[in-house]
């Protein structure tokens, strides 16, 4: 698993993507506490998981602003390569 990103005040959601993992294009978001959500890329709908809607609507302006950056992300990830940070 790779940390590509933080979304959020203070960086308090890391966002993460998984060298080979299944489609759907997504990555993944993970609070503090452990607990973890899976977010479609090109959408933005919520794969897996369930969050505030404080952290759900911080993860969703940074990944809204990073499409592109994300789906180049994602084709590095699902060739087996851990990607690269996303600013």
């Amino acid at each position: 698993m790779g940390e590509i990103g933080q979304a959020g005040r203070g960086g308090r959601v890391k966002v993460l993507m998984f060298p080979l993992d299944h489609n759907p294009p997504h990555f993944h978001g993970r609070l503090a506490n452990g607990s973890m959500v899976q977010v479609a890329i090109d959408t933005g709908d919520l794969m897996a998981g369930t969050w505030p809607p404080a952290q759900l609507g911080e993860l969703e302006e940074w990944r809204a602003s990073r499409v592109q950056q994300l789906r180049d992300a994602w084709a590095i990830a699902v060739a087996g390569e851990i990607p690269p940070v996303i600013p």
